[in-house]
């Protein structure tokens, strides 16, 4: 059987292995009836739905 820990960041105190910023994250969702991992699903989604960047130099490039 697995030694309870608890995590430094955000208190949590159990056997599951909870040792990043992610863990935390994932742990407060499933405290707070979000499903596990929907907070990647909404970045994801955020991340495609920015216009892609295109730099000065792909600017100048383009006109010469």
């Amino acid at each position: 059987m697995k030694e309870k820990t608890t995590c430094e960041t955000c208190g949590y105190f159990g056997h599951d292995i909870h040792d990043d910023i992610y863990d935390c994250q994932e742990q407060w969702e499933v405290e707070n009836g979000i499903p596990k991992g929907q907070w990647m699903i909404d970045w994801i989604k955020r991340l495609q739905e920015k216009e892609p960047y295109v730099s000065d130099f792909v600017k100048w490039s383009s006109k010469h």
